[in-house]
């Protein structure tokens, strides 16, 4: 897309740049991630907070994430127009920070011009990442999507959400266990007074009979089984945890230790 004015753009203010961003190591820092001042790496900075890689492998399940919701910017004549549509407005805006100061009403008229050439009417849509089509993401269902259609169980879409440490992991799912067996023995009074009752015709049910044997057997072993699941899980994380630390460790000593290239 046309950017409007051909002159190089002006500096950013430090300001509006996050404190430290994390970029891959180079030279003696090679093998790890080291922080370094946005302002420095401006390109490399943009290219990782708007990437939306990740998010497009799974447009086609966006649906179940966020409701759609179509893009309200800049970028579209029925926005454009109503925005800023006299010099009087630009003034308002670039007086709100919505401009740098060395932004011209020239420059936003050449900008407004060269789009609407560009994309007439709503065809910018077709160009626009499928993420922003959508408006507010939930972050745990990207993480339910990731791991039951990407096959990323560990982490999903991303390790922020949910337990972030394993006594956490285990007291989440212990809360799931407890709320089950609590619904268990609510069928099982239900069971146990169904045979109690005299008069009652599921005393020479043998189906029934079979069926609260049955379900007796289960309400006893399932939260067993299902706790100690857990727990192989919570040891099977941190030995997956340990191991990929060792060998990140090793990686980045090996990388700091090789002579750099001239």
């Amino acid at each position: 897309m046309a950017t409007g004015s051909t002159a190089a753009p002006g500096p950013i203010d430090a300001g509006v740049l996050p404190a430290a961003h994390r970029l891959w190591g180079t030279g003696k820092d090679k093998g790890g991630f080291v922080l370094v001042l946005p302002s420095k790496h401006l390109e490399s900075f943009l290219e990782s907070d708007l990437c939306t890689k990740r998010i497009n492998n799974i447009s086609s399940y966006l649906w179940a994430v966020g409701r759609p919701h179509l893009p309200r910017s800049l970028s579209t004549q029925g926005v454009l127009e109503p925005l800023v549509p006299t010099l009087l407005d630009f003034k308002l805006a670039k007086d709100a920070g919505l401009f740098r100061e060395d932004y011209e009403w020239t420059d936003w008229q050449t900008l407004v011009s060269n789009t609407l050439e560009d994309y007439p009417g709503d065809t910018i849509h077709n160009h626009i990442p499928p993420r922003y089509k959508y408006g507010e993401l939930r972050l745990g269902r990207l993480n339910k999507i990731y791991r039951l259609i990407r096959g990323e169980w560990l982490y999903g879409y991303s390790s922020l959400f949910g337990a972030q440490t394993y006594g956490g992991f285990i007291s989440e799912h212990t809360v799931a266990i407890t709320t089950t067996t609590v619904y268990l023995v609510v069928v099982l009074s239900a069971m146990q007074l169904g045979m109690a009752t005299s008069a009652n015709a599921l005393i020479g049910d043998s189906t029934f009979r079979r069926a609260c044997y049955g379900f007796a057997i289960f309400a006893i072993l399932s939260p067993v089984i299902t706790a100690g699941l857990v727990v192989i899980v919570a040891c099977f994380l941190f030995f997956v945890n340990w191991f990929r630390t060792r060998r990140h460790g090793q990686q980045v000593n090996k990388a700091r230790a090789a002579p750099a290239s001239p």
